[in-house]
């Protein structure tokens, strides 16, 4: 099977590292010019919780050529509709494009490309980008691993089963029935905690481990499970911890039994610093609109009010546009709305 990883960032890097490692044909592929010409001439170095240098296939899409069973797109997914046609031609015949991408990529892919083209993936391993051809791997060497899943069609069964062979070269794979629903539980930990520290200038643990923002981190999870449920989402465990569950609450006293929960639960990230925080620092556009605001346009559908992840994505926007510092003083943002009382939901 050839493969090729359209996105080779902080997390493909690795991927296609461990891929290659393990003997998968996989081409690793990026618009970053540098990044590509230092995996060509030194290949692709994984620092931080594992420490290797594996020599990889890459290059920029322009200098793409041959055709591919497995597309794995780990671009940002707001780029999707357009990548996908582009890369349509070189997808065989019984091919899929998987997205391994944060939010609920596979719906910007519907329409664009049959859904029997369509595969989804959630990757369960965090990195950093630390500049051409390396890469940190900021979470436990066996995070390394998917849950994949078929959105909408089940024509793919048989691709499906060949992309968790593929990928079960670099680490762990676990195939999910209800992938939307698995979407949705890590979306829930990218909006109230990779969302969230980032509009303060903060790492993951940040917001998990300290309580000043524990609260606030707490509303913004909230609100994605009230939106989730409304749904029909059924929230599955996180890292191996029921988050929906375990963090939920409806009144006080479950807010605070709900924080002293918090560091247990996200201790894996707590050093994580959040892609969209990367691409803040580096004045690139973010992920926000595909995380955080995916959540608020789904409430809205829903009739589901969401005060705090409104607010997230107004900050990310201002500091985007620089009109607001990326710091812990835009907590000041969202003191009114902490000031609001805690309102129930799911007794109601």
């Amino acid at each position: 099977m050839q493969s090729m990883i359209f996105g080779a960032g902080s997390l493909g890097t690795i991927l296609g590292a461990l891929l290659t490692e393990g003997g998968a044909d996989v081409t690793l592929v990026s618009r970053n010019e540098a990044h590509i010409r230092a995996l060509q001439q030194k290949g692709a170095t994984i620092t931080g919780t594992m420490e290797k240098c594996v020599p990889v296939k890459a290059c920029l899409p322009e200098e793409l050529h041959g055709s591919y069973d497995l597309i794995l797109l780990m671009t940002k997914q707001l780029d999707n509709p357009g990548n996908v046609v582009r890369l349509l031609p070189r997808l065989r015949e019984g091919g899929a494009f998987c997205c391994l991408q944060n939010g609920i990529p596979e719906l910007s892919l519907q329409g664009v490309v049959p859904d029997k083209t369509i595969l989804g993936g959630v990757v369960a391993w965090s990195a950093t980008w630390q500049g051409p051809g390396v890469s940190e791997l900021t979470s436990p060497p066996d995070s390394v691993g998917v849950t994949l899943g078929s959105p909408f069609s089940p024509q793919v069964e048989t691709m499906l089963a060949q992309a968790a062979e593929l990928l079960r070269q670099a680490g762990w794979v676990r195939i999910e029935e209800d992938i939307l629903s698995m979407r949705w539980s890590k979306l829930l930990v990218n909006a109230s905690v990779s969302a969230l520290s980032s509009s303060l200038g903060l790492p993951c643990g940040g917001v998990t481990h300290d309580p000043k923002f524990q609260e606030l981190s707490l509303r913004v999870l909230k609100e994605c499970v009230d939106v989730g449920r409304a749904r029909g989402v059924q929230f599955r465990p996180v890292n191996g911890y029921p988050v929906a569950e375990v963090l939920y609450f409806t009144d006080a006293a479950g807010l605070q039994r709900a924080r002293e929960r918090m560091p247990e639960v996200f201790d894996s990230i707590r050093t994580s610093v959040s892609s969209i925080l990367q691409d803040l620092r580096r004045g690139r556009t973010t992920e926000v609109e595909a995380i955080s605001g995916i959540v608020c346009r789904c409430g809205r559908a829903s009739g589901i009010p969401t005060p705090f992840n409104d607010r997230v994505v107004d900050v990310i926007r201002e500091i985007q546009q620089g009109r607001r510092l990326c710091g812990p003083e835009n907590f000041a943002a969202y003191q009114e709305l902490l000031a609001r009382p805690v309102a129930g939901k799911e007794n109601e």
